[in-house]
Formats: structure tokens, C-alpha cells, sequence
């Protein structure tokens, strides 16, 4: 995949590699794509690890109207922060803890208060 990067300083002689910044950029993409990936692992995991700890809470407790009663009165409240590094500890909040956006859904730490609900 990669040609040849290295470069030859020999006069007369005409450099066939791949360039450095063209590397740097390949380079760039893959990190992108890698941060991209880790999120959404990150929100997915989490999503579900929120799923099994209200199923626990329900079985501990049993007692699933308090639970819902928990996730009405957080439906009401508003839980959106507005700091640069919300991202860095939203995994941490009850509810969605960053700005909407059209890839809300996909990046959410967790699952929505009406799905909460349902189960």
C-alpha cells in the first residue's frame, strides 16, 4: 500500500515515492476515522451498560413504578451543557449531556428517556 517513502538525494535521479505530506494526510484520514470509531463504540457501550442498569435497578428494587417515576421527572429536566469538554465526561450524566445535532442519536451516551420508559 505504501510506495516508497524514503527519498534518494542522488542528483540526476527522479523521485518516484509516494510524497511525505501525502503520507502525513493518509495518515490524518486513518486517526479521523479511528476517533470516529471510538466514539461511537464509546456511546454504544455506554448506551447499553445504561440498559442493564435500570433492568438491575428494577430487579433490586422491584419496584418499577419508582424507576419510571425516576425517568419522568428526568424527562421534564433539562440536562445540556454548553462547556467545551462535555464530551470529555458525558457518559457520566442521566441524560444526554451535549447540544443536539443530527448525530445525536448515533453519539449518545444514553439511551433516550423514552426508551427508558418502555422497557
Amino acid at each position: 500500500m505504501l510506495w516508497r517513502i524514503r527519498g534518494d538525494f542522488r542528483l540526476g535521479k527522479e523521485d518516484k515515492g509516494l510524497p511525505l505530506w501525502a503520507f502525513g494526510l493518509a495518515l490524518m484520514a486513518i486517526g479521523g476515522i479511528g476517533l470516529l470509531c471510538g466514539r461511537l463504540i464509546k456511546a454504544a457501550v455506554s448506551r447499553q451498560r445504561e440498559f442493564l442498569a435500570d433492568a438491575s435497578a428494577v430487579q433490586f428494587t422491584r419496584n418499577p413504578t419508582g424507576l419510571t417515576g425516576v425517568f419522568q421527572k428526568l424527562q421534564q429536566m433539562d440536562s445540556r451543557l454548553i462547556s467545551p469538554g462535555a464530551e470529555a465526561a458525558s457518559h457520566m450524566f442521566f441524560g444526554n449531556a451535549l447540544n443536539p445535532s443530527f448525530w445525536e442519536n448515533m453519539f449518545s451516551t444514553h439511551p433516550p428517556l423514552t426508551e427508558s420508559l418502555d422497557c
